[in-house]
């Protein structure tokens, strides 16, 4: 999802032109020592996503789909934080049980639509390790 969610900069949008070192920037998001994880969908992200999606009906709150899935996967996979831009989605602390803050970074935030970035303290779990 991340993947095609961050696609272009923001002066790409506004100069309808897209640019190489945009393209790298974005490219370098997902590089090994980059900030953000791939992880694999699974059905048990998707049935998390789905129960995190009721619980906020309960609450009178509305969460996408799509941040229902980044939340459910942050979660599955045991990221201690989660860094979104979206101050929206910080009520969802609780129900997810992982601090969510706005990133810190030492330089300017880049020009790209808000996107949720987790760290993970530990290996990648195999997909046979996640419990159920």
């Amino acid at each position: 999802m991340s993947l095609t969610e961050v696609a272009f900069a923001a002066q790409e949008k506004d100069n309808r032109a897209l640019d190489q070192e945009a393209e790298d920037r974005i490219s370098g998001l997902w590089a090994l020592d980059g900030p953000v994880r791939l992880a694999e969908f699974h059905s048990l992200i998707g049935h998390e996503a789905r129960q995190l999606i009721r619980q906020a009906i309960l609450n009178g709150w509305k969460l996408t789909p799509l941040d229902a899935i980044h939340l459910a996967t942050a979660r599955r996979l045991g990221a201690t934080e989660f860094y979104t831009y979206d101050g929206g989605l910080k009520k969802y602390e609780s129900a997810i049980g992982i601090m969510i803050n706005e990133p810190i970074a030492a330089t300017p935030m880049l020009q790209f639509p808000p996107f949720p970035i987790w760290r993970i303290t530990d290996a990648w779990p195999a997909l046979e390790e996640l419990p159920t």
